[in-house]
């Protein structure tokens, strides 16, 4: 799918006139929320897709009860964010066509209207985010929502974006944890140009991960389709992708990468860990500084209780690091495919996990 934009002008006393509207029907509804007007139409300048986003805000205790009385007039939005506690609508039946997210305060979805007034705040950035738009023009969608994803992840980090939301305790948010030589990143925190050189030079060895792309994508391709899908959907099944480099490396060198996946698919609060080491930085002991942070992240933040990575007998370089990470060895797993039996390995608690 293609991606276009306009002068926002265009639209926006159209979308004006248009929330309006909604805004008093969503109310009509479920009175007790707050509705508010996010998106590019918010904004006096610069260029948009021409629809009109809404974000509607309940607290916690009534967001079923706002979701039971909104969604009939609505159809899902397969490509919005969904959550426990956030639903995405649409109706491209309008004009313009209008896109809406149900968020309980506070909750994973919440964001919105703080990117909107970090921008407003920051005219430097809008600018940015509008430039972002027209190199985009006419290519697809994917690869401008990873761009985007990107400069959202990069605004969350500015002191704009910190005074807007001070107090809120959000449960999914930005991961930078720096060590005395590490700095980890989740994917969407990080430079698309490093991320993209690191994918470049170990494609074949992470080809493995990527069984189920596409046929003909690269490695980094298929990361790149994944990357709007990484941590901010921490249920069931889902996947959290993390990188890291050199503390103070001005380069911004990837020298790793972590992917915990199949988060909780059981309902039993554990996940599957896998990870990728560049060459150049095997058996310096960055990688067990990185994924010991990985690991803490894991338990401490995602609320997990179990992590299991399986490896090939003969990676005995791979082995001794989990072993040094406090993993233990369970039952060995069928042959990968590639023509190599596995060996499951099990941590169980964080208490496990080795102390440098």
């Amino acid at each position: 799918m293609k991606v276009t934009f306009e002068d926002v002008r265009l639209h926006r006393d159209a979308a004006l006139r248009l929330f309006d509207v909604q805004r008093r029907q969503i109310l009509s509804w479920v009175p007790d929320v707050e509705v508010m007007h996010v998106g590019s139409t918010a904004f006096e300048s610069g260029l948009s897709r021409g629809d009109l986003d809404i974000q509607i805000r309940v607290a916690p205790d009534r967001y079923a009860v706002a979701l039971a009385a909104i969604a009939p007039h609505y159809v899902v939005n397969p490509d919005g964010y969904t959550s426990d506690d956030a639903a995405s609508f649409k109706d491209d039946d309008l004009d313009p066509p209008v896109g809406l997210i149900l968020t309980a305060i506070n909750g994973s979805g919440d964001a919105l209207w703080c990117f909107r007034d970090a921008l407003l705040a920051r005219p430097d950035l809008a600018a940015e985010y509008s430039a972002i738009k027209a190199r985009s023009q006419g290519g697809s969608l994917a690869a401008y929502r990873a761009d985007k994803h990107l400069f959202v992840r990069r605004v969350m980090r500015t002191p704009e974006y910190a005074r807007i939301t001070h107090g809120l305790h959000w449960r999914y948010r930005p991961v930078r944890v720096e060590t005395a030589r590490a700095v980890v990143f989740d994917v969407q925190d990080g430079d698309a140009a490093s991320l993209a050189a690191y994918y470049a030079r170990n494609e074949a060895r992470l080809a493995p991960w990527t069984s189920s792309r596409p046929t003909g994508w690269t490695t980094e391709a298929f990361w790149r389709q994944r990357i709007t899908d990484q941590l901010t959907q921490k249920k069931a099944g889902a996947a959290v992708q993390l990188w890291w480099g050199l503390a103070g490396e001005a380069s911004g060198e990837v020298a790793g990468v972590a992917h915990l996946s199949h988060i909780d698919a059981q309902g039993v609060g554990a996940c599957a860990l896998r990870f990728s080491v560049d060459g150049r930085q095997e058996g310096t002991g960055l990688a067990k500084e990185a994924l010991t942070t990985v690991i803490r992240y894991a338990f401490e933040d995602v609320g997990l209780r179990r992590i299991r990575a399986a490896h090939a007998p003969t990676n005995v370089r791979c082995a001794h690091l989990l072993r040094r990470l406090g993993f233990q060895v369970e039952d060995p797993l069928p042959a990968d495919g590639h023509g190599q039996d596995q060996v499951l390995t099990a941590l169980v608690n964080l208490a496990a996990v080795a102390a440098d």
